[in-house]
């Protein structure tokens, strides 16, 4: 058997069966290889040709082959990718697996490496309209690829064709069956789609009106809430310190809606004062809006019962309310 595969030139090829994505990652040509979108199964190149309506570009790859590096480095030149990518369903075959060499008989290949363009007459026929043998550049592969469109295309238009001719019968006969079974059930429909709709516009009218009763009186109860809770946090507050007192602190509240706030606090003051003057800024709408105070940079969060003095809040500041999201 050995003598066999060396008449070929495969001697050795059949050692260790492997993935064609490893050669390509050996080689350092992983990139190549996902720009291909290179597929590995006959069947599935079949089945992609006559679904994308393309010519496979078929490639049987000899690892351990003298020409293997060489022919690897010519398919992956810019110009090989950029056409085969586009126009071409890519199969790459490997000596290495036993199916490639057969594939590669059915080709008529006698030489290693090689390329071939396919024709997908059917999901399980094919015709094999060129073959080049151990081609000598990129540019040879390109030219090839770019001739085949051009002397052999009339066949995808025409399978292309012939695709849309028998998906647009079959779409007809679909709509023509659709119509008559509706035509047979419309009139039995009808007095039951009315009777359904009524009560369902009765039944979303109702729901509608419910809706926004509750959403009125939520909004009611928010508001009241909101209203108490600023009149609580106001009275704590009190009013804002005259500017000549001494020992005071000038802050400027960075607010989470994007505005800021200032106003003068003693420096005895906590950070429970701070929060409560945010309480009665219009940017806290909501009761259930939590929050917490922390300083810039470095950031910070600040205790409650922590005073200006010992925060190092003076005599002028910066703090950041920021909302807390559950």
């Amino acid at each position: 058997m050995n003598a066999f595969w060396k008449t070929l030139g495969l001697e050795g090829m059949l050692s260790r069966e492997r993935s064609v994505k490893h050669e390509f990652d050996e080689l350092g040509y992983s990139d190549a290889y996902e720009m291909l979108s290179v597929v590995e199964r006959l069947d599935e190149a079949l089945r992609l040709s006559r679904r994308d309506h393309k010519f496979i570009f078929c490639v049987t790859v000899a690892p351990g082959h003298e020409d293997h590096e060489t022919f690897m480095q010519q398919l992956c030149t810019p110009s090989v990718i950029d056409i085969a990518s586009k126009e071409y369903i890519t199969l790459i075959l490997s000596t290495r697996n036993f199916k490639g060499i057969m594939h590669g008989w059915s080709f008529g290949v006698n030489t290693y490496p090689h390329m071939c363009i396919i024709y997908a007459q059917t999901p399980t026929k094919w015709t094999l309209l060129t073959r080049v043998d151990a081609p000598k550049s990129g540019a040879v592969m390109a030219n090839c690829l770019i001739q085949c469109q051009e002397t052999a295309g009339s066949l995808l238009i025409s399978q292309r064709a012939d695709t849309q001719e028998s998906e647009a019968r079959r779409r007809l006969q679909e709509e023509q069956d659709e119509a008559l079974r509706e035509a047979e059930r419309i009139d039995a429909e009808n007095a039951e789609r009315r009777s359904r709709e009524e009560r369902e516009a009765r039944e979303k009218q109702e729901a509608e009106e419910r809706e926004a009763a509750l959403a009125r009186q939520r909004a009611e109860d928010e508001a009241a809430k909101l209203y108490q809770l600023k009149e609580e946090k106001a009275a704590a507050l009190g009013p804002e310190p005259d500017p000549s007192e001494p020992n005071l602190s000038k802050l400027r509240v960075q607010l989470f809606d994007g505005t800021s706030a200032e106003r003068r606090f003693r420096q005895t003051d906590t950070i429970e004062m701070v929060e409560n003057f945010i309480y009665t800024l219009p940017a806290y709408d909501n009761t259930k809006k939590k929050f917490t105070v922390s300083t810039t940079l470095p950031v910070k969060v600040l205790s409650s019962s922590a005073t200006l003095k010992e925060e190092q809040l003076y005599p002028r500041a910066v703090v950041v309310a920021k909302e807390e999201l559950n």
